[in-house]
């Protein structure tokens, strides 16, 4: 017996201090990544912190290396899923060198999750007018004519509705895993997934995204949530060089994000994503609502992405009218371009945004 309470003590003790070496080696990690991803540059600018939009206050975080350059907006996608990990030289280094890149955790995400929100109404709108805010805020702030957009997921949402609203406040726009129609990106997800289950001899699986049926799901998060495990596993989701375990090492090292950051990140992706998908999500439908635009307007999509399947962004692609258009498919890539091929992914926006100055 007392051996035995011996042994649990000392496997007590070896946990805690596995435990602290762990918890101390990402903060020292964190630490040298900050330093690292510093902005050295005299004329340069690195700022983060927050500010009050539309009543609700909420984070942002800006870089580049000379603070004249022209600005880029980054709106996120999830909802509720910061892409502040992506604020660093490792994934917009090539793009702080031309622009002032401007990552925004958006209400209920993120670092700008507040407890209080859980009470408040879920609507686009009021994301399409926190961006629109903000993007008036940086072009008084740092003196600029116009910004530049960029919307990824459901944060393309937001972007199209925003240039549709004020195209006044941009010289072009760029969406990246660009949402199209809800029941329609959803079915052929839902497809792509059955097809590559069914191929690999997971019968089980495959029932029982077959047993669901077509969208609109009835259970709607379940469901989906369900579709996207298995997409994931589809190579739909992320391509083969950024995976799962690549964008949780992101998560973990992001040098933004305290420890209670992490904490709530999840509540605000939970509450986001609880909070949107609703019978409403079925209604969004860009490529019946908004077609016509007054700026430029260009896609840049993963050859395998069918998170937002890509032969829907292509067929919506063709519809659009636009001053200029462009279309980019990156190869080897799914829905997270930017962070699975950073260089071409930074080439491009440059060159596009570039272009449309």
């Amino acid at each position: 017996m007392k051996i035995a309470i011996n042994f649990l003590k000392w496997l007590l003790i070896v946990i805690i201090a596995f435990g602290i070496i762990t918890v101390s080696s990402i903060f020292l990690i964190k630490v040298y990544n900050r330093h690292t991803n510093r902005i050295v540059s005299k004329d340069g600018i690195e700022y983060e912190g927050y500010v009050n939009i539309n009543g609700f206050k909420q984070w942002i975080c800006v870089r580049g290396e000379n603070k004249a350059n022209p600005i880029i907006l980054f709106i996120h996608g999830g909802p509720g899923s910061p892409e502040s990990g992506m604020g660093c030289k490792k994934y917009q280094g090539i793009i702080e060198k031309s622009f002032v890149m401007v990552h925004w955790e958006q209400r209920g995400a993120g670092k700008s999750y507040d407890p209080q929100i859980e009470n408040d109404p879920f609507e686009t709108d009021t994301f399409v007018n926190d961006a629109i805010s903000l993007s008036e805020f940086l072009r008084k702030e740092y003196k600029k004519e116009k910004i530049f957009l960029i919307g990824h997921s459901w944060g393309s949402i937001i972007g199209i509705e925003a240039i549709s609203k004020r195209p006044d406040l941009y010289y072009s726009y760029i969406g990246t895993g660009q949402f199209v129609n809800a029941i329609e990106q959803e079915s052929l997800s839902r497809l792509f997934v059955m097809d590559y289950l069914k191929k690999h001899g997971k019968l089980q699986e495959y029932h029982q995204l077959e047993n669901i049926g077509d969208p609109p799901y009835k259970n709607i998060y379940e469901d989906l949530s369900l579709e996207r495990k298995y997409l994931i596993q589809s190579g739909g989701w992320t391509g083969p060089n950024y995976s799962m375990s690549s964008l949780v090492v992101d998560v973990l090292f992001c040098p933004y994000y305290s420890f209670a950051d992490y904490y709530r990140a999840y509540k605000g992706a939970m509450y986001s994503l609880r909070k949107s998908l609703t019978k409403e999500y079925w209604n969004i439908a860009l490529d019946k609502s908004r077609t016509t635009f007054q700026i430029p307007v260009f896609f840049i999509s993963g050859e395998n992405d069918y998170n937002t399947p890509i032969p829907l962004v292509e067929k919506y692609y063709n519809t659009i009218v636009a001053p200029k258009k462009g279309f980019i498919k990156m190869n080897n890539c799914a829905h997270l371009v930017n962070f699975e091929n950073p260089t071409e992914f930074n080439n491009d926006v440059i060159r596009l945004f570039s272009s449309s100055m």
